[in-house]
């Protein structure tokens, strides 16, 4: 009797012991949890701008004279600064340009011997509308500003002009060369052919100008 009652005995404990490990490991264990992963972080290259970076010659030369161009920007406004050697005027050249610069060259345009200082933009637009924009060579003793009339103004050569034209020099003559749209085309689908329009620069006693002075129409 004794013998069964301690048999009972350790069996009761045994359970007891085996019972409270149960709840201890439970409580230790990482408890299950009906969660949702968070969504993984979402990257994205920046978006793009309108501005593109155009590289062009920063330094310039012909024969003894030479230009050396740098940039400045206030306010969005670019200013370049055009130190020149070779020349009587020593005074650096101050020039405000309000598009996109894409090439830059000196090169005569007037037959005089003496080369121009030239500038070619471009709006950074559906359109790129070019521009020239310069200096013109007072008998290589200084530079002047030239002045060139915005072509949607030039009504006697821009019927059909909405841009994408670009420039060329042959023979030391500047020439604009552009798609003709016709009424009814859409933007980047001209069906009127090529303009090739022929400018010279003109000494007005009081300023140099870019003129345009001639027209030819190709066909498509």
């Amino acid at each position: 009797m004794k013998y069964s009652s301690a048999i009972l005995l350790f069996t009761v404990v045994l359970l007891f012991t085996m019972c409270k490990g149960d709840k201890d490991n439970a409580a230790v264990a990482s408890p299950v949890e009906n969660t949702v992963a968070p969504p993984a972080t979402q990257t994205s290259a920046p978006a793009p701008t309108k501005e593109r970076v155009i590289q062009y010659p920063r330094k310039l030369r012909d024969g003894e004279v030479s230009v050396k161009i740098s940039e400045s920007r206030t306010a969005g406004v670019k200013t370049l600064r055009l130190a020149t050697t070779g020349l009587e005027s020593r005074e650096p050249l101050l020039l405000t340009v309000k598009d996109a610069i894409y090439n830059a060259m000196m090169l005569d345009i007037n037959n005089d011997k003496k080369a121009e200082i030239i500038f070619f933009t471009t709006t950074l637009d559906e359109f790129n509308y070019a521009h020239v924009v310069g200096y013109a060579a007072n008998k290589g003793k200084s530079f002047s500003e030239f002045y060139m009339k915005p072509f949607q103004e030039e009504s006697k050569y821009n019927e059909g002009y909405r841009g994408q034209d670009e420039f060329d020099i042959v023979k030391g003559v500047l020439t604009r060369e552009f798609p003709v749209y016709k009424e009814e085309d859409k933007l980047g689908d001209p069906t009127g052919g090529i303009r090739v329009v022929t400018y010279k620069l003109v000494n007005n006693k009081s300023n140099w100008q870019l003129k345009a002075v001639s027209a030819v129409d190709q066909p498509e």
